[in-house]
């Protein structure tokens, strides 16, 4: 069973084209792993301005399929270093280094897996 991650980004733009990246570069592999891999991005009801697709309705489905599972590789903004439990979690990469300490400990707290990783 492959894991849960988390890919934490700085900017909208950011998550958005690292997960067209990544969904483009899952598709080339020719590993039978690849296949599983389903990735997607969530980045606050405020980058509607960026982004038209970003409603909370989508963002709350994006979020319901990375608990469930459905999705396995979430990328993200700062929008769900605080609240977002996810059990299954046992990856947090940060693709931008944190503003400050306390952003640092939020997404840390993200990887909730028995065997987590930050």
């Amino acid at each position: 069973t492959l894991g849960q991650s988390i890919v934490f980004v700085e900017r909208v733009y950011t998550a958005t084209i690292l997960s067209q990246v990544l969904s483009h570069l899952i598709l080339t592999l020719e590993s039978p792993h690849a296949k599983q891999l389903k990735v997607n991005h969530v980045t606050g009801i405020k980058s509607l301005f960026y982004d038209k697709s970003m409603t909370m309705k989508y963002q709350e489905k994006t979020i319901k399929e990375f608990r469930s599972g459905a999705v396995n590789i979430l990328i993200a903004t700062a929008v769900v270093e605080e609240g977002l439990d996810i059990p299954r979690c046992d990856l947090v990469i940060r693709f931008n280094k944190p503003n400050n300490f306390s952003s640092y400990m939020q997404s840390k707290g993200r990887a909730r897996a028995k065997q987590n990783a930050a």
